[in-house]
């Protein structure tokens, strides 16, 4: 038990000490906000792409991969964001029913999901992850587009919708590492050492300069936004989505891959779309900052739960 209490702590620990850093140095000031500000850009147009570039090229589709859990990802992401939809839809303003359905929907498997799945089960593990997230991404990011469109109260042709996915920073760097991995294409040397050493940065970045968005000023506001957040997204969805993959006996890697893409904290997206199309970013904000927060624990609760009950070997 004790060991495998520590292997997840230890999983989850980097995470959370690299985001309090972030957040530490925000409000200290040794950074100004506006740095970070770019800190951002950065990852969302380099650094978190690089790092699903990276991850899917090194995948290998001859082990590993489920075609079961590849399907039951798919529509389960289907399900979920249909379930956030005709829930909230009816029940608050246009504005801040968007951003909730978001939030409800959408993961952040980039900067949570692949460095907490390496930190405890190592590389290749997350390589295998990073395919289920191609298919994830994909789904999630149409959706979300037509979503905030819909409730700004515009229309988007199918063909400029497919543009709009696949121009997506993070669409494009697992397209073009899928591209990779199914051609076998690699670097010379020198270039596979500087893509290691970007890789290695990578991560800990976007962990960091999340931390330093976190802002908690407007809790109170939006309280109970954030109360139903943590019952539906962080406590029954995971439920609801991972009882039909145990019942079916699915375990180990793909078990996994599964509990990482069901229990992530919401995208930073929710935020960056509120902004971008249509939503309400202070509320955004808030519950990116309260699902990271929350999630670490939920985490922590079913992949113990998960190692002791030997549904998933270390």
């Amino acid at each position: 038990m004790l060991g495998n209490f520590m292997l997840c702590f230890n999983g989850i620990m980097p995470l959370m000490l690299l985001m309090l850093s972030g957040y530490l140095l925000c409000r200290l000031k040794v950074i100004p906000r506006e740095g970070f500000a770019q800190v951002d850009m950065l990852c969302y147009k380099f650094f978190i792409p690089f790092i699903l570039f990276y991850s899917t090229r090194n995948a290998d589709f001859s082990t590993g991969v489920d075609p079961l859990c590849m399907v039951y990802a798919a529509l389960a992401t289907v399900a979920q964001y249909l379930i956030s939809y005709f829930l909230i839809r009816k029940r608050l303003p246009p504005d801040e029913a968007v951003t909730l359905i978001h939030c409800w929907s959408q993961g952040n498997l980039a900067v949570i999901g692949i460095p907490l799945i390496t930190n405890i089960f190592g590389s290749e593990t997350a390589s295998i992850f990073s395919l289920y997230m191609v298919v994830v991404n994909l789904i999630i990011n149409a959706l979300m587009i037509v979503c905030h469109n819909k409730f700004k109260g515009q229309k988007i042709p199918l063909g400029e919708l497919a543009l709009r996915v696949l121009r997506s920073p993070y669409i494009v760097g697992s397209l073009v590492g899928l591209a990779f991995s199914i051609t076998g294409i690699r670097f010379p040397v020198f270039v596979e050492s500087t893509m290691d050493s970007l890789y290695s940065i990578a991560s800990p970045l976007a962990l960091f300069s999340l931390g330093a968005s976190f802002r908690f000023g407007e809790a109170r506001q939006y309280r109970k936004h954030i109360a139903a957040t943590f019952i539906v997204k962080c406590i029954i969805m995971p439920v609801v989505f991972m009882l039909p993959l145990v019942l079916l006996g699915v375990r180990d890697l793909s078990l996994l891959s599964m509990l990482i893409i069901f229990t992530c904290p919401t995208a930073v997206a929710t935020y960056t779309m509120s902004v971008g199309i249509y939503g309400k970013p202070a509320l955004g904000a808030q519950l990116v900052v309260f699902t990271t927060l929350f999630s670490m624990f939920i985490i922590f609760a079913w992949l113990f739960a998960f190692l002791q009950l030997g549904f998933v070997s270390a």
